[in-house]
């Protein structure tokens, strides 16, 4: 699973569960200065490193007692119509599927099998035989199952690679992603510039308090998701595939694309507050109110992203900036 420096006195031994995952790209011969001279390219440099071979799984001292998993179709776009629901009852009969308390949809394109203990759960994603005649795709929620911090101060010429070779944890390392700043520049060219501050995510419910990066040792912070807005409707918890309704102006609250409004940003109304402000800003006091719930509900919440914390700014900013850069960072 990489490489993992403990501390006698300081770190709890690793979850022996993933113990045989190994580096997505390279063999564990390769040492971390190759992993990180051999790049090249910035796009491969810092692309989002995962672990290779590495699934979900809920651990067997879980707390939860309903333990859910996901299914949807193998083409996304399909929905879960009457006759594929009835299949899968009937599949599940078939092949003697233990311990499940129930089905439910989740969305048209999802429905979702809450099983009572960890081990049968983990045994249906498991399930191939079964997957592939109804032809799905079986997944566990992250939330149940990994947590996600922030480190800050890492050295941007370290690669991802090369930052998952040389973290020491007492949690094992599963991703690693570099926040990237996007700029456009005179010519209108638009480059992604690293920043220090670099996303890891854990196979387990609780965050460590630290890691060491080379023996260096470092803070890590709880890294809460940007809330979702999708980018059409400009209302809040949900995505484009679920959205019915009309699209809407980020400046000017009218019904076109915000590419074809006449109003300055600088004049532009919020359609969710009718603040002086485009309606992606993170100065508005709805998105303000909706990440401070986002930051403050969960379990293991240990988080140093305040609303008014540099760095949670700076991250949301990054991440928006990337989707929508018309009014980010207002």
């Amino acid at each position: 699973m990489g490489r993992k420096r403990r501390r006698k006195d300081e770190l709890e031994p690793p979850d022996p569960d993933l113990s045989s995952f190994g580096s997505s790209d390279t063999d564990s011969s390769e040492s971390p200065e190759a992993a990180g001279s051999k790049h090249k390219d910035p796009k491969d440099k810092y692309k989002i490193y995962k672990v290779k071979g590495y699934t979900r799984k809920y651990p067997e001292d879980t707390n939860q007692t309903e333990l859910i998993v996901f299914l949807n179709h193998l083409d996304e776009n399909k929905v879960f119509s009457d006759r594929d629901r009835m299949a899968l009852s009937k599949g599940i009969r078939e092949h003697g599927v233990s311990g499940v308390m129930h089905l439910r949809s989740i969305n048209k394109y999802k429905v979702g099998i809450t099983f009572d203990l960890p081990n049968n759960a983990n045994m249906f994603i498991q399930n191939k035989k079964l997957l592939d005649q109804l032809s799905l795709n079986a997944t566990i929620p992250a939330s149940d199952t990994e947590v996600t911090g922030v480190l800050t101060s890492v050295p941007i010429d370290m690669s991802n690679k090369q930052v998952f070779s040389l973290i020491g944890s007492s949690k094992n390392v599963v991703q690693v992603r570099r926040f990237m700043r996007r700029v456009k520049g005179n010519d209108g060219v638009v480059k992604f510039i690293p920043t220090q501050a670099v996303a890891v995510t854990f196979a387990s419910t609780i965050l460590p308090n630290y890691i060491y990066l080379d023996s260096w040792r470092h803070e890590v912070s709880k890294y809460i998701p940007p809330v979702k807005q999708y980018l059409k409707c400009l209302k809040y918890g949900h995505i484009a595939k679920f959205c019915r309704n009309a699209e809407v102006c980020s400046i000017c609250t009218l019904n076109h694309n915000f590419k074809n409004c006449q109003i300055d940003s600088k004049d532009a109304t919020c359609v969710n507050c009718k603040g002086n402000h485009v309606a992606i800003s993170s100065t508005c006091p709805i998105k303000k109110q909706k990440v401070e719930i986002s930051g403050t509900t969960g379990p293991n919440r240990k988080n140093i992203f305040t609303l008014d914390s540099p760095l949670f700014v700076e991250c949301y900013r990054l991440y928006i900036i990337t989707l929508y850069p018309i009014g980010a960072g207002q």
